[in-house]
């Protein structure tokens, strides 16, 4: 397994980050986002989904349902694994 990680400064280098991923992902891709509350992780899902051909505003973070999935050039599994223990 290949690791990576990297820091922006803003949600412009959010935007530029999730963009050039989403052009170079394998299609089985899993992309771990780690942060506190408001750190940017679901404006990152965000950007990567609207790169795959997903419209911005259906995406929204999954803490209270804990998975959504999103239909573009290839589907998005988006979960939020905050509330989990084991």
């Amino acid at each position: 397994m290949k690791t990576f990680q990297h820091s922006v400064r803003d949600e412009t280098g959010t935007e530029r980050l999730a963009g050039a991923l989403a052009r170079v992902l394998p299609r089985q891709a899993v992309i771990a986002l780690h942060g506190t509350l408001g750190a940017g992780k679901t404006r990152f899902v965000q950007a990567l989904a609207v790169a795959a051909g997903v419209e911005r505003s259906v995406v929204v973070s999954p803490t209270f349902v804990l998975v959504q999935t999103y239909a573009g050039r290839q589907p998005i599994h988006h979960f939020d694994a905050y509330r989990l223990r084991d």
